[in-house]
């Protein structure tokens, strides 16, 4: 699970990965944000979904890793999602089936 102690340890990995990611965008009322992030400040502090979260956002010590969902924007390259990216991605859902029903999620 991603932990920020602070606003700048956000904004930092906000600046590094979120503001570039394609997953970061602007909903239908005008906010802008990823589900990702939503999932850690709603969840922050909560051990049931600790698994859940580090799924997306590991942890080295005290360091947020980069973001498993974390693809980069058109803006930021000229790639797009690979097809091998759609697999990456689908592979995140096994473990967390499996968390799911073990914490009766």
């Amino acid at each position: 699970m991603g932990y920020f102690s602070n606003g700048d340890h956000f904004d930092w990995y906000w600046e590094k990965y979120c503001s570039k990611c394609i997953h970061w965008r602007e909903d239908e009322t005008g906010e802008e944000g990823c589900p990702v992030i939503d999932l850690h400040w709603i969840y922050q502090g909560g051990e049931k979904m600790q698994e859940v979260l580090d799924l997306f956002i590991p942890r080295d010590g005290w360091k947020n890793l980069k973001c498993r969902m974390f693809y980069l924007s058109k803006e930021y390259t000229s790639e797009v999602l690979k097809e091998n990216d759609l697999e990456d991605i689908l592979k995140l859902f096994d473990p967390l089936a499996e968390i799911t029903r073990k914490h009766n999620l």
